[in-house]
This record gives C-alpha cells, sequence and structure tokens, in this order.
C-alpha cells in the first residue's frame, strides 16, 4: 500500500470585469452561467433556489480537461462558504483525480 502524500497549491487569478460587483457576484451560479458561458452545461444536484448559497451542488464536466487532464470526468462543485456582503464564495471541487477548495472573491476596483 502506497503512503497518502497531499498536495497543495495555490494560484491567485485576477479578472477585471466592468460591471457593478453586486451584478457580477449573481452570476457565479450554476443557473446564471446558462446566460454567459457559451455551450455551459451541468447537473443541478441541490439548488433550492436557483441561486448559489451555502449548501448548493452541481456537476459538470467543463473543468475535467482543465482539473484531471481528460475530457471524459465530472466535476462536482459544493458551495461551503457562501458570503454575500463580502463577495465571496468558496466551493469544494470532488473529481476522479482530486479534491480541492476554489476560493472566489469579488471586489469593485475604483
Amino acid at each position: 500500500m502506497t503512503e497518502f502524500k497531499s498536495k497543495t497549491a495555490k494560484s491567485v487569478i485576477p479578472v477585471s470585469i466592468k460591471a457593478p460587483v453586486d451584478q457580477v457576484f449573481l452570476l457565479a451560479s450554476p443557473v446564471e452561467e446558462y446566460k454567459w458561458i457559451p455551450g455551459w452545461k451541468c447537473n443541478l444536484i441541490h439548488c433550492p433556489n436557483d441561486r448559489v448559497e451555502l449548501g448548493t451542488i452541481f456537476s459538470e464536466i467543463s473543468s475535467a480537461p482543465f482539473l484531471i487532464g481528460s475530457f471524459q470526468g465530472k466535476t462536482t462543485w459544493t458551495v461551503v462558504m457562501h458570503d454575500p456582503e463580502s463577495y465571496k464564495i468558496h466551493f469544494r471541487l470532488d473529481n476522479k483525480n482530486s479534491i480541492l477548495v476554489c476560493k472566489f472573491k469579488w471586489m469593485m476596483i475604483k
């Protein structure tokens, strides 16, 4: 039996969007992403109000090439922290190769 060795990585990817932060924050939802991501498809597992909130769960295959290096696979996203007042969402991403936490934060740039 091989010993488990965890890996930690951190990546910060700044993106600038010319729109009010409160409107952009609402677009980070598996339902809203149909409106702005061409070809977006997901399986809603738990999304009671059609928007992101704590406990929202969905799966998708769009991120598979980036996260598991294959077009054959799905990633399940679970909201583990949701703070709309601070414009923060943390997702746990589960796929066949890894478990990771993605932390998103939106902010107003003047």
